[in-house]
């Protein structure tokens, strides 16, 4: 089951991702195509994900197996398929569909910008969440617990990493958010020195 399981997690993660890279392409043209009609587009392309998921024939193979192993050992791998007593008790099957890309989270920040009266803001925050992980030129973006995305970050991660365990597993938080370095040390070089750099954290981080 655990090769399958990660088959297809690993079909997930690359095909959400790109999906969301989409999505953020479509961001790009908010001033052009107003808030809107943007967030619309933007949430029909990272929605696939769910309407047109990608791998359906590994995820039925993990199902049967969860299905057998149940039936023939008692392995609980879901709380309201299985009565296991607890999300965080090795229950795969519940979380195997859990986003790989910041669909929930976009979700939710889409929400918000709609309800704001201005439309100036409404574009302006589009941007905001565009430019997120990717902040231009002169920028650094670094996601501490991430190899790909934490390209300045030094410290060792092998026994440092540790997970945020909010909703029961179930956080619609951005993902980067939810998993994190105790100590990190960072290291940036070619810094301009006649300027000045502002350290920004989403709110809640250390």
């Amino acid at each position: 089951m655990r090769a399958y399981y990660d088959a297809y997690i690993r079909a997930r993660l690359i095909y959400e991702q790109k999906l969301e890279k989409e999505a953020n392409t479509i961001l790009n043209r908010a001033a052009e195509l107003g808030s809107d009609i943007t967030i619309s587009k933007a949430l029909a392309e990272i929605k696939k994900a769910d309407s047109n998921p990608v791998a359906p024939d590994l995820r039925e193979k993990v199902e049967n197996y969860c299905y057998s192993l149940f039936n023939s050992i008692g392995l609980q791998t879901s709380v309201p398929k299985y009565l296991a007593s607890g999300y965080e008790r090795g229950c795969i099957l519940d979380f195997i569909d859990y986003p790989l890309n910041n669909r929930w989270w976009l979700e939710d920040e889409f929400k918000k910008i709609q309800d704001m009266d201005k439309e100036e803001e409404k574009i302006d925050r589009i941007e905001a969440i565009r430019t997120w992980s990717n902040p231009g030129q002169g920028n650094y973006y670094d996601n501490i617990s991430s190899v790909s995305e934490g390209l300045n970050v030094i410290s060792r991660t092998d026994d440092a990493i540790d997970y945020a365990w909010w909703d029961n597993g179930f956080s619609r938080k951005r993902l980067s958010t939810q998993i994190f370095q105790f100590s990190p040390v960072l290291q940036y070089t070619g810094l301009d020195t006649e300027t000045d750099y502002q350290d920004s954290r989403p709110p809640g981080s250390i």
